[in-house]
């Protein structure tokens, strides 16, 4: 098991192995909860301290859905939760 900042430093870095966009600063610095948005900008999702929300690309926090996964057993976790194109 790994330990929870290394899980969530994780969680936002490998999605840009996958070419995902990720957003961890906005015009005034660090954001209070970064986010990333799949190549086809289909899928956002937020990074929050207690759980991950995913909603379509472009859309508010507010038309997102949580989700809890325990990041330190599994950060890509919620990369599962994602429908795959083919």
């Amino acid at each position: 098991m790994t330990t929870y900042a290394k899980a969530k430093e994780d969680l936002i870095t490998v999605p840009l192995t996958k070419g995902w966009n990720v957003h961890r600063f906005g015009h005034q610095g660090l954001l209070k909860t970064p986010w990333t948005e799949n190549p086809e900008k289909s899928v956002r999702i937020w990074f929050k301290p207690q759980a991950l929300w995913y909603g379509p690309a472009g859309s508010p926090i507010s038309a997102a859905v949580s989700t809890w996964i325990e990041l330190r057993q599994d950060p890509q976790a919620v990369y599962a939760l994602i429908p795959q194109r083919d």
